[in-house]
């Protein structure tokens, strides 16, 4: 079941790093393929409660971060942190019912508005077969996406132990329901 959820790419050279809101190790992983050179812009998808852990990831800046979150009610929070070099720059993007699909939609735009074609999405080895097919449909077939899972030795939730483990069984659970869900969408 966790096997047929993995649509892996290994990490290439692209015009941008996307990492999905989520689990802090992709955050992570993401920050260590942007320092190594994969892409010279970092896009950093920061939910809810998630603005909490950016101080930690060692950046430069967050961009005004902090003062999107004091100004927006709790049940709006949903922020890019886009960074490219030591300048960051935070805005808020309206969260929608569908998480990943909004995630996906807000960034292709920006993708468009910077003129990205090649881009490497960050995320959990479970989740990303429903990262690619929304990547794919919010950008209309215009990108070029490569979504690289966070290396197991990372990732909270194992492939060799999902299934003993109730919160990672309850991830890969969850996600082929949502799986299906996205199928029905436009």
């Amino acid at each position: 079941m966790h096997d047929a959820l993995v649509t892996a790419s290994e990490p290439r050279p692209a015009d941008a790093i996307f990492i999905l809101a989520g689990r802090p190790e992709r955050k992570a992983y993401g920050l260590t393929l942007w320092r190594a050179g994969y892409a010279p812009t970092l896009i950093l998808s920061v939910g809810r409660f998630e603005w909490r852990g950016i101080q930690a990831l060692g950046l430069s800046s967050d961009g005004g971060l902090r003062a999107l979150v004091d100004q927006t009610p709790p049940e709006r929070r949903h922020f890019f942190l886009i960074v490219e070099g030591s300048r960051a720059r935070a805005e808020w993007i309206p969260r929608g019912r569908f998480g990943t699909r909004t995630e996906a939609r807000a960034f292709s735009r920006l993708a468009a508005d910077r003129g990205w074609r090649d881009i490497l999405a960050i995320t959990t080895a479970a989740h990303t077969r429903r990262t690619g097919q929304c990547m794919r449909r919010a950008s209309r077939g215009r990108l070029q996406i490569a979504t690289v899972p966070v290396p197991e030795a990372l990732s909270g939730i194992q492939r060799n132990r999902w299934w003993t483990d109730p919160k990672a069984r309850r991830f890969v659970i969850r996600e082929w329901i949502k799986l299906a869900v996205y199928q029905l969408l436009p």
